[in-house]
């Protein structure tokens, strides 16, 4: 994922990507949330409550969809 920040960033910001993440509920989830904070910080010029408040509200859209398990 942050090889690919800018591309990222782009379908996030403006193409309104949807991001659906599935896999391992260990620390799959909080590392890929991780990234995509970092990338909205880099890219996006936000702080990092910013950015937290924008997966928050990517997530409210169903922008943003974790399907984990153990």
């Amino acid at each position: 994922m942050e090889e690919q920040r800018g591309l990222l960033w782009r379908l996030i910001q403006h193409q309104r990507a949807w991001f659906f993440v599935a896999g391992n509920a260990k620390q799959m989830p909080a590392d890929v949330e991780a990234a995509l904070t970092r990338i909205l910080q880099s890219e996006g010029t936000m702080t990092r409550e910013a950015a937290e408040k924008y997966l928050r509200e990517m997530e409210k859209k169903k922008r943003l969809q974790m399907e984990t398990w153990s």
